[in-house]
């Protein structure tokens, strides 16, 4: 199997690191480099959290990494960071030049790919392109009526960005496919090169489309993808947290995710919170707030070790986070809410993790949205 490096680097990738290599998938990632230090440099990836090592530190000199390993895989993050672009194909050019495979999956321009293509063939190497096609003109424009999948759809979503929501839908449709079911993961952070991940139409945050039409646009997605494919399950990882915080941090007012739970309802939702320690009518109340709000009601909830941090917010107005020790977690849950209605987990942790995707598989056969499959 040959190994790789991974380039640009962004924190927000690593459950999709994991995932990959947990698949056994070639080329399996084994150093990943950032575009500058930030402190991060010779940190293990895992570690950027408080959870478990994954044995793939950061770097950022991409040429001593190039030296060490066979292929380079250009993923689709930091583009709005300047100069973004040229430092992409910069990246690509140096390590066909070393005579390195490449696999790409950031979006580049047409004269560009022709070259990479010219110079892999010239070094006797491969240069593979992975970008998701746009295809809202494929989507067929129905403004009077709502689809209804066929699919059973489990939806993720989070207080704040990157409280787990995605490694939990990565374990989730790893679940589920081990036990047979066809699933279709659809994601925020792009990852063409594996088939069972699809993107969210870049028309969702497209100021030219009225509200209303992304709803409708979106739902004729879901429809659109299981025209495609044999489909069991759709796991949707919602983007943007899903309420405000506070009238200081307002995150986005949760306007996305209120659009999607409008254009298709969850047979399944999973809430990641923060890690805090709240009254269980807190939660009961939360509960009332998304079934009014979004239409369905929380099936389980994920203790993140991620909190605010708040003394640093009222310091320097910018939003920051503190990560705990995962153990803390699991203490706070066992003394507080080992018996609250609705099931507190530390997904980290295999137990509830287990415990999570039994429960959602029970519900769901429970209805009938899913198919036993034996």
């Amino acid at each position: 199997m040959e190994n790789a490096v991974i380039y640009p680097f962004d924190k927000k990738v690593v459950p999709f690191i994991r995932y990959w290599n947990a698949q056994a998938k070639s080329p399996k990632i084994m150093s990943v480099v950032a575009t500058e230090n930030n402190g991060l440099l010779g940190r293990d990836i895992g570690e950027l959290r408080n959870q478990d090592k994954l044995g793939i530190q950061i770097h950022t000199d991409l040429i001593e990494e190039l030296s060490k390993y066979d292929t380079l895989v250009i993923i689709d993050v930091l583009n709005e960071q300047e100069g973004m672009y040229d430092k992409v194909r910069d990246s690509i050019e140096t390590a066909l030049c070393l005579q390195k495979n490449v696999m790409c999956m950031y979006c580049l321009m047409q004269k560009d790919m022709d070259r990479f293509y010219e110079l892999a063939e010239e070094k006797h190497v491969t240069f593979e392109y992975y970008v998701s096609k746009k295809i809202t003109s494929e989507i067929e424009y129905i403004p009077f009526e709502l689809y209804r999948p066929r699919a059973s759809v489990i939806m993720i979503g989070e207080m704040f960005p990157d409280l787990g929501g995605n490694e939990i839908a990565l374990g989730v449709n790893e679940f589920l496919k081990g036990k047979g079911y066809s699933t279709v993961v659809i994601s925020e952070q792009k990852w063409p090169v594996l088939d069972e991940i699809v993107p969210y139409p870049d028309f969702l945050k497209n100021i030219s489309f009225r509200e209303d039409q992304k709803v409708y646009y979106l739902n004729n997605y879901i429809r659109y993808l299981e025209s495609q494919r044999k489909i069991d399950a759709i796991i949707m990882i919602i983007p943007d947290a899903m309420l405000k915080y506070s009238n200081q941090i307002c995150s986005r007012f949760g306007l996305i995710p209120f659009m999607i739970s409008q254009a298709v309802c969850a047979d399944y939702f999973v809430f990641c919170t923060q890690y805090e320690i709240l009254e269980e009518k807190f939660y009961n109340m939360m509960n009332l707030l998304f079934k009014y709000r979004y239409g369905f009601e929380i099936d389980s909830i994920h203790m993140s070790n991620t909190m605010i941090d708040l003394k640093g917010y009222t310091e320097t107005a910018r939003l920051s986070f503190l990560n705990m020790d995962i153990k803390d977690v699991s203490k706070v849950i066992e003394d507080h809410y080992k018996n609250n209605a609705i099931p507190v987990l530390n997904c980290t942790q295999k137990k509830d993790f287990e415990f999570l995707c039994e429960n959602l598989l029970n519900k769901l056969i429970g209805y009938g949205d899913i198919q036993c499959v034996v």
